[in-house]
């Protein structure tokens, strides 16, 4: 999701986002130079902490944890803003799955 907002790009990240840089996939770049923007402050970039969730879970079943937990940390060591979970947010995710065919951890 992009969004424009004053000098700020706004961007949310999610696990497919992520497993593309992961495993190598098509649209890697794209998703490498959102991360570089990031860091050097050209943008904001924003995971929520289901895709912290998701990436470990995911990793675990397909090459174990220890890569999983290799994995949360590069993920960590991002200039990125980990959203976490609250009332309101569960609220509004709770209405956005009731609405729309979304998948929810």
């Amino acid at each position: 999701m992009k969004t424009q907002s004053g000098n700020n790009t706004r961007f949310v990240l999610d696990s497919t986002a992520f497993f593309t840089i992961f495993e190598d996939e098509q649209g890697a770049d794209t998703v490498q130079d959102l991360l570089e923007g990031a860091n050097r402050k050209e943008i904001l970039a924003f995971v929520s902490f289901v895709t912290f969730a998701e990436i470990f879970y995911v990793t675990i079943r397909r090459k174990g944890e220890e890569e999983g937990l290799r994995r949360l940390g590069l993920m960590e060591a991002l200039a990125v803003t980990r959203i976490e979970s609250s009332k309101q947010l569960n609220l509004m995710a709770g209405r956005l799955k009731a609405s729309y065919r979304i998948s929810f951890l």
